[in-house]
C-alpha cells in the first residue's frame, strides 16, 4: 500500500464510539424531502448495498439522505458562495 494512504486505515473516535478506519460511505439519496414518498426510495436492495459496504470494511456508513437544496426554492448549497468560504 502507498504510504500516503495509511492514515485512512487508522481508527478515530466520535464521542465515545471508535470508528475502525476513516473510510466513510456518505449518504446517497434524493435532494428533496418528497423523495421519501416514492415507493422505490429505499428498499431491500438499498439496505443490502449498505450492509455489504459495512461487511467490506467501510468504517462509517451514513444511511439516508442529506438535503442539499432548500425546499423553499432557494439556491443549491454547493452554489451558495457564502456557505463555502
Amino acid at each position: 500500500m502507498n504510504q500516503k494512504y495509511e492514515a485512512l486505515f487508522t481508527p478515530f473516535k466520535i464521542g465515545e464510539v471508535e470508528i475502525p478506519n476513516r473510510i466513510v460511505q456518505c449518504s446517497m439519496g434524493g435532494t428533496t424531502l418528497f423523495g421519501w414518498l416514492e415507493p422505490s426510495h429505499f428498499d431491500l436492495e438499498g439496505a443490502n448495498f449498505l450492509l455489504q459496504r459495512a461487511k467490506d470494511g467501510v468504517g462509517l456508513v451514513l444511511p439516508g439522505m442529506q438535503v442539499i437544496r432548500d425546499t423553499m426554492g432557494r439556491k443549491w448549497l454547493d452554489s451558495n458562495r457564502q456557505m463555502y468560504r
